[in-house]
């Protein structure tokens, strides 16, 4: 399992760069948007690089061989995720420089979080 674990961790690490690379606004703080990111892994869900972060600290947590935090962490963590996107999301909606965009974004790119499940 250890190395399995380290190469999904390095998975969510290869998520997370392509968001940046993709999205130039790419910031760790919630704030206005500039403008919608529709390319790279935008395309299949309005939040990659939290779905690269969760698969990093799966792949972390299962590499380490702690198979007691991986349920712990992937639950506290995707808790987390779902709050903070509910934030973002009522924020790029709220700001009018991107609403009606980001409103069709959220219309054809139906996940925020898992394809299929939210």
């Amino acid at each position: 399992m250890t190395w399995i674990g380290f190469i999904i961790a390095f998975v969510g690490v290869v998520v997370r760069r392509l968001c940046r690379k993709n999205n130039r606004y790419f910031l760790w703080t919630t704030r206005a948007p500039l403008e919608i990111c529709t390319t790279g892994p935008y395309r299949f869900v309005r939040h990659p690089a939290y779905v690269g972060f969760l698969v990093l600290v799966f792949g972390l947590t299962a590499g380490l061989c702690q198979s007691w935090m991986i349920g712990l962490s992937f639950s506290v963590l995707t808790w987390f995720w779902v709050v903070r996107l509910a934030m973002e999301e009522e924020a790029a909606i709220r700001w009018s420089n991107v609403c009606d965009e980001y409103v069709a974004y959220a219309a054809k790119v139906r996940w925020a979080l898992i394809p299929f499940v939210l």
